[in-house]
């Protein structure tokens, strides 16, 4: 339901306005970007919506209802933009795009009406708000379609499925560890670039793949990614996502494990490489169910060979393994 101010409403009222379009970008990871069609920044309730992107956006319907619905998006870098166009880490707009750093982002599209554009105390008006499901770019401009939030609604249940690994995520209330008995701090050397840099950590290979590291100085401060790999001896890590900003050598962190959601991994028998859980009191796997085609694996049973033209002689799972050719059958 969009909500405007009792300010708003007077100034819709009059029939003259200045009217602009915000977005709000909030990037997994923590990173949050404003931008705004209006020529000049606009600084609404303490955030400041810069200008440099030229945004157009296609129709946005409202109906009754659960229907997902769409923001497609056309999104051109402002050539003669102030101080030139925004970068992202060292990249423009469009290469950002292409390296998956708006995947997933949560997109806000709000409305601001004013009767001048120095007073934008009347506050914002929200109109559409969902998560970016594709984008592409290419070589002068970006196309991202955002959809509604009702598109979770298509997850599929139940929620606890049947499956070897285990369903809870490390560190959540079901599993019951928690992530600052396994976390260490660090520090970044060498010449990092924004997806590997080398680090002091000593842990085995592998250790800390998929783990998630927090920067703590900075540049990057405050911003999280989860590692692709981790190699031993110069303590190298990858990151699966790029950082925005460029990395020093000198720059901290903190990281912690991930979970390979497996019996072994959760009951401290792997930590050759990989953390000490002791953890199977809460595995909440299932190894030990038979997958579907075990019914017909053979067992243990030694029925005779079925009889031809019988209606079946050996029982399902049992031990035969012949074949009854259809040249030497007999209805």
């Amino acid at each position: 339901m969009k909500t405007a101010s009792a300010a708003t409403k007077a100034i819709l009222a009059t029939g003259q306005y200045f009217k602009a379009e915000l977005y709000q970008f909030d990037l997994v990871g923590g990173t949050t970007m404003y931008f705004t069609s209006a020529e000049d920044a606009l600084t609404v309730a303490g955030h400041t919506y810069q200008t440099g992107l030229i945004i157009m956006r296609g129709q946005v319907t409202q109906k009754v209802g659960l229907e997902v619905q769409s923001l497609d998006l056309t999104i051109v870098p402002q050539a003669d933009a102030p101080g030139g166009p925004p970068t992202f880490g060292g990249a423009s707009f469009l290469v950002a795009v292409d390296r998956g750093v708006f995947d997933g982002c949560r997109t806000t599209m709000s409305k601001i009406f004013l009767s001048s554009w120095a007073d934008t105390s009347p506050g914002l008006v929200p109109w559409f708000q969902g998560r970016m499901n594709r984008g592409r770019a290419g070589r002068l401009y970006a196309d991202i379609t955002v959809n509604s939030d009702p598109e979770i609604l298509n997850i599929a249940m139940p929620r606890n499925l049947i499956q070897t690994g285990c369903i809870h995520t490390v560190f959540d209330a079901g599993c019951t560890l928690l992530s600052s008995a396994f976390q260490v701090s660090g520090t970044i050397s060498g010449s990092p670039t924004v997806t590997q840099f080398n680090t002091n950590l000593t842990q085995a290979n592998g250790y800390w793949d998929l783990g998630t590291i927090t920067f703590t100085s900075g540049a990057n401060s405050g911003v999280k990614r989860v590692l692709k790999a981790y190699l031993n001896g110069s303590g190298q890590v990858t990151l699966i996502q790029p950082l925005l900003s460029p990395l020093v050598a000198g720059d901290t962190f903190t990281i912690i494990p991930s979970c390979k959601k497996t019996q072994a991994a959760c009951s401290n028998t792997n930590v050759a490489n990989g953390p000490a859980f002791n953890n199977l009191s809460h595995f909440r796997g299932m190894p030990y169910v038979p997958v579907p085609e075990t019914l017909y694996d053979g067992g243990a049973v030694s029925d005779p060979a079925p009889t031809q033209g019988s209606q079946g002689g050996a029982g399902a799972g049992s031990a035969f393994s012949g074949v009854v050719g259809p040249s030497t059958y007999t209805p």
